[in-house]
């Protein structure tokens, strides 16, 4: 049998933590619930110097991944969090059998036990 509350507590504190670096890397996009969006650390930028320009550019391209990659950690917990409350943790996507436990303690938002960890998505 597992033990939701200590997963719920994990996946809460991740939450948490996630929130606060996506808080850092954008906002939440007040036109699409739980969407963030990156923003640029500094727009003052001289136009017409090519290089600041290209460094920038660059800079927002990779905090957009970063900030993509966050964003979708966020889901697949919120995701798992909502599993506790229905039941349904704990229980593969593809399958319908109880994940691993060893898979769980590695990642508590996992959605597939470990033959099927390739199959979503």
């Amino acid at each position: 049998m597992i033990h939701t509350e200590e997963y719920k507590l994990l996946l809460t504190a991740e939450q948490d933590a996630l929130v606060v670096q996506l808080g850092r890397l954008g906002r939440k996009n007040p036109d699409v619930a739980g969407d963030w969006e990156a923003l640029p650390s500094d727009f003052a930028i001289d136009p017409s110097d090519d290089t600041e320009l290209s460094d920038k550019i660059e800079e927002m391209e990779e905090q957009n991944a970063v900030q993509n990659l966050l964003e979708n950690r966020l889901v697949d917990i919120t995701r798992a969090l909502g599993k506790i409350e229905s039941g349904t943790f704990g229980t593969c996507e593809v399958t319908g059998q109880d994940i691993e436990e060893a898979r769980l303690k590695a990642n508590p938002a996992a959605r597939t036990c470990i033959t099927h960890k390739e199959n979503i998505f």
